[in-house]
Order: structure tokens, then sequence, then C-alpha cells
């Protein structure tokens, strides 16, 4: 079984910033911050990608983590690597272009694009 990645607040924050996120430390929940970034997926759709960082604890849940990476198109590998400085914008951006909007969006994010796309 691999190991779990486990992040500190802070190291995803600055894994964020280092992938070319803005944040907005006013905007979020409480001690939560939110991030956005402007993307370009599949076949030229845009996207605004858009995270909430809980900032109240030492470590963020690995179910929390799973979101944040799941709404980023990143593994929690290649996240840890960004937080790091191995994974770089460059590459995240590149790498969005070859993924479909679909897989950036949350679940009530996803019911609403099928819907609008309509069949086929």
């Amino acid at each position: 079984m691999a190991k779990s990645v486990v992040l500190k607040p802070r190291e995803v924050i600055a894994g964020l910033r280092k992938l070319g996120f803005e944040l907005f430390p006013e905007r979020g929940k409480g001690s939560h911050m939110f991030a956005v970034k402007l993307v370009v997926c599949e076949d030229g759709e845009p996207h605004t990608i858009r995270v909430m960082i809980p900032r109240h604890k030492r470590e963020l849940h690995p179910d929390t983590l799973a979101s944040i990476c799941a709404r980023t198109g990143l593994t929690a590998e290649k996240f840890k690597q960004a937080t790091q400085g191995t994974y770089r914008r460059e590459q995240y951006e590149r790498e969005l272009r070859q993924t479909p909007k679909i897989d950036l969006l949350s679940p009530e994010q996803r019911a609403a694009y099928l819907r609008r796309k309509g069949p086929g």
C-alpha cells in the first residue's frame, strides 16, 4: 500500500502559489483561504479552478487534500512535488491543456456542465 501524502496548510498554499494560483486570504470563510487560477483545458476550453484551503489545522485531512488534488487535476504525489519545487508551473499548465474540463469539476459543477453541453 502506498504511503499517503500529508501536508500542512502552509505547504499547500506554497504549492498553489508555485503553480500560479492567485490567493485571496480575505475571501475564505473563517480561517479558510481561497485560491483561483484561470486555465485552458483540452480543446481550448477555459476554466477557473477554485480551491478552499483550511488554515486552522496542523495538517490537512487526507480527504481535504484529495479534494484539492481533484480540483487542481493533480495526484497527491505531484502536488507534493509542486510544494517542493520539483514540479513546475510550466509542466502543470502543459498537462492541463491535455486534460478534459470535466475532470476538473466538482460533482455539482459536472452535472450542470453535462446539462449545458447536452447529449453527445
